[in-house]
């Protein structure tokens, strides 16, 4: 077996957690502001498991963006590859 260093652990409990969250993407979209404040302040991402609600909040808001992002990108490349093959 591998071993995972601290950011792939993350990654996959970012991937998971993601996929839980049942906030809509439209009222995550309405947090970007806040996240981009967050980052500037703090030199990272805000974290969903934080001890503070508007962290988690922020944090929460970020794994759907990062969620609806990697989704849009997997559509986007799947009709490339149809396109492709009709051509």
């Amino acid at each position: 077996s591998k071993t995972m260093d601290e950011k792939t652990l993350l990654a996959v409990h970012e991937t998971l957690t993601g996929k839980k969250t049942k906030m809509p993407y439209e009222e995550a979209r309405g947090y970007i502001e806040s996240i981009k404040k967050f980052v500037q302040q703090h030199g990272r991402a805000p974290n969903p498991n934080a001890y503070q609600k508007v962290e988690q909040l922020l944090g929460e808001a970020t794994l759907v963006i990062k969620s609806y992002a990697e989704k849009s990108r997997a559509m986007k490349a799947q009709r490339s590859l149809v396109s492709d093959d009709q051509s």
